[in-house]
């Protein structure tokens, strides 16, 4: 036996225990796809050989080279079924994510709140700027997206209001009797808010998304008092006060503690990001930086134009507010950009999202 009919033999014996069948479309648009596209031959020498023995050979053999060609054209029928499935396949996965599938996730924006009484929104590259997607606010601070709504913190009337993320299906008081609630955050499941007005002591409240549940003291009397900027991650809650610390406690409002790391300036905005916890310095012009854990502080992380106010990541990019403009840099530090948007009228709280 030579190299050619063991290869014959292997090949037929693998046919046997593999497919012995396919559909006819399948080897009806093998059969037409080899006519109209034709190829250099794979194998010439064992079909040259294969055809001479059908014709001298003894009908035995002839019909056992049939059997072999009628398995080969299947065997190559379903290589090209797989072929056609893995391709399709591919290139359903690309389109997915590369975000052009239906459905995909809406197409994230940065949005702000302003002590003008507006929510402005643009695409997180910085085009498409509205400076007033939603109007008709009072006394701004703190601005979260989550599940398909832009939540914002109306201080002055102790309201946290809600509306669709185009803009529409406003409501001013989603929920009331916040004690002025400032920062917000989110866990996906419950919206977080701090209180600034409190003389004594300030709180973290808490309530369901669709503003059921409501409790305004969450985490109370939070000491130092006056609570500002709020953020989260993974089980933990970060807030900023009007005294210079960064305060800490579990999702859960357990293990609180307000002076978890010491600054020498009160901080403004909070938010968490790529191993770190970030603030902006209130009197001054720079952003600080630290650690989960509270180590490895860095209070002159980046150097800002203006006075900080809220601060957002949305996991590349640190962005905030401040004279009427929005920066971004990278959550390294590095390639700051200190007017990413600008032309906004005195910006406060900053959210990514939807």
């Amino acid at each position: 036996m030579n190299r050619e009919d063991e290869f014959e033999l292997r090949l037929a014996k693998w046919l046997e225990e593999g497919p012995t069948a396919a559909p006819d479309r399948a080897i009806e648009a093998a059969v037409e796809h080899a006519r109209t596209h034709p190829r250099r031959r794979l194998f010439p020498a064992v079909f040259r050989r294969s055809a001479m023995s059908t014709i001298h050979a003894a009908p035995g053999a002839s019909r056992r080279f049939l059997h072999f060609g009628r398995g080969f054209a299947v065997g190559l029928a379903a290589v090209a079924v797989l072929a056609i499935a893995v391709v399709s396949s591919a290139a359903l996965l690309a389109v997915r994510q590369s975000g052009t599938g239906t459905p995909g996730p809406a197409a994230a924006h940065i949005y702000w709140a302003t002590l003008a009484g507006s929510i402005g929104r643009a695409n997180l590259d910085g085009t498409g700027v509205n400076q007033s997607v939603i109007k008709g606010t009072t006394g701004m601070c703190g601005v979260a997206i989550v599940g398909g709504y832009v939540y914002w913190s109306n201080n002055q009337d102790d309201t946290i209001g809600r509306a669709n993320l185009d803009g529409t299906g406003v409501n001013q008081a989603l929920i009331t009797g916040t004690g002025g609630a400032c920062g917000l955050a989110s866990d996906g499941t419950y919206l977080y808010w701090s209180t600034r007005n409190g003389s004594e002591s300030g709180s973290i409240g808490r309530a369901n998304l669709d503003g059921t549940g409501v409790n305004q003291s969450f985490i109370g009397e939070v000491m130092p008092p006056s609570l500002v900027g709020v953020a989260i991650n993974g089980s933990y809650l970060y807030w900023g006060s009007v005294m210079p610390y960064v305060g800490r406690a579990g999702l859960d409002g357990t293990a609180e503690n307000g002076y978890f790391i010491t600054l020498s300036a009160p901080p403004s905005g909070i938010a968490v990001g790529g191993g770190h916890v970030f603030w902006g310095n209130g009197q001054g012009t720079t952003i600080g930086r630290a650690d989960l854990n509270g180590s490895g502080v860095n209070e002159s992380f980046i150097q800002i134009a203006g006075n900080p106010g809220g601060l957002a990541t949305d996991g590349t990019y640190l962005y905030w507010t401040a004279a009427g403009k929005i920066g971004r840099a990278n959550l390294d530090g590095t390639g700051v950009n200190q007017s990413f948007i600008g032309g906004i009228s005195v910006p406060v709280g900053v959210a990514i999202g939807g």
